[in-house]
């Protein structure tokens, strides 16, 4: 006789909802969880806050879903529907408004024109603040290629009836195959793209027609300090301005020299340093945080210091928390930022 067994029940089993455990601002971007759109997150930690001067940004991207527009391609069917991928177009919208930045470079030798191999790497930043950096590859080689196409083709001819014979099919696989050769490099870089912004988004492959045509709900953590405060405003006053001149190929404005570059001869060092009745004459000593120019021969520790930093490729925040730390002591700033880059070119 089979024992008697009481049937578990079903909220033994049930997961509870944990969102009302999730930070406050994790709780802002839970609210666009809905049937009518595609919330595209990063993991939410239950328990993290947001780093130093960093604040959530959620984006909507509308998906064109006409194929012929280019954003949207068919890959096959599904239950009786066509299913499509995302085509680059699309993936660049959603990695923009998710915050991604990439770059690409070739990693195959280049001796074999049948072959072509591309990396791309890059990164979004994360609820701390802190970046996260993956890459992803992409390789085509054209004899893979074809066996693969001639293949589809064949396929295709059969389940179409058509009258093809396989010289036709195949002279159609080599005319695809010259424009494929064609443009390998291209096909190569954005296959390596696109790999790298479906991992860090967790982007499938397969969408329908019906869940493209909801819009892309997508979050994003950016660096945006209090620019009430006057020291983190010039700082960003500045950065906008290197990234306005990197941009468009500009020149940074020329430092001032420091004093080491200042060679005077003696001569006029004795008639500048004294006045009518041979007593010296000094300049007036500086606020800390003015904005009257240096004395004479006195390097701007301020756009020494940024620049500094700029070099260094130190982080926003990072480069924030250094003026905060040392508040108008530009000098200090200044001679941390310099002792950093000599530990730097020592290492």
């Amino acid at each position: 006789m089979a024992p008697n067994r009481t049937p578990a029940s079903p909220q033994s089993t049930a997961l509870t909802p944990l969102t009302n455990d999730l930070p406050a601002w994790a709780q802002e971007v839970e609210k666009y969880r809905r049937p009518d759109v595609n919330l595209i997150l990063p993991a939410v930690p239950l328990s993290s806050e947001l780093a130093f001067g960093h604040k959530v940004k959620v984006s909507l991207v509308q998906i064109d879903t006409n194929p012929d527009h280019g954003e949207i391609y068919k890959v096959g069917w599904r239950n009786g529907a066509d299913v499509y991928a995302l085509g680059k177009p699309a993936l660049e919208k959603i990695a923009h408004a998710a915050g991604i930045q990439f770059q690409t470079r070739r990693i195959d030798d280049r001796s074999n024109s049948d072959f072509c191999e591309f990396e791309c790497q890059g990164g979004m930043r994360n609820e701390s603040g802190m970046p996260i950096v993956q890459g992803r590859t992409k390789a085509f080689n054209m004899p893979d290629v074809r066996a693969e196409s001639l293949e589809q083709r064949t396929k295709s001819n059969e389940r179409a009836q058509a009258k093809k014979t396989p010289a036709q099919i195949a002279d159609d696989v080599d005319r695809e195959m010259a424009q494929f050769k064609k443009h390998i490099v291209a096909r190569t870089e954005t296959g390596a793209i696109l790999r790298l912004i479906r991992g860090l988004l967790g982007i499938r492959q397969q969408w329908t027609a019906a869940e493209l045509a909801k819009p892309f709900v997508l979050m994003r953590v950016d660096f945006q300090p209090d620019a009430s405060d006057p020291d983190v405003k010039r700082f960003l006053l500045e950065q906008g301005a290197n990234a306005g001149r990197a941009l468009y190929h500009q020149p940074p404005p020329m430092a001032r020299p420091t004093e080491a570059q200042f060679v005077d001869e003696p001569d006029e060092v004795e008639e500048q340093g004294a006045d009518a009745e041979g007593g010296e004459v000094t300049q007036p000593d500086r606020e800390p945080g003015s904005s009257s120019p240096p004395p004479q021969g006195e390097p701007d520790y301020t756009k020494l210091a940024l620049e500094g930093m700029g070099v260094l490729g130190l982080p926003l925040d990072e480069q924030a928390e250094l003026m905060k730390k040392h508040g108008t002591d530009y000098k200090a700033l200044y001679l941390e930022v310099n002792e950093r880059a000599n530990k730097r070119s020592a290492a």
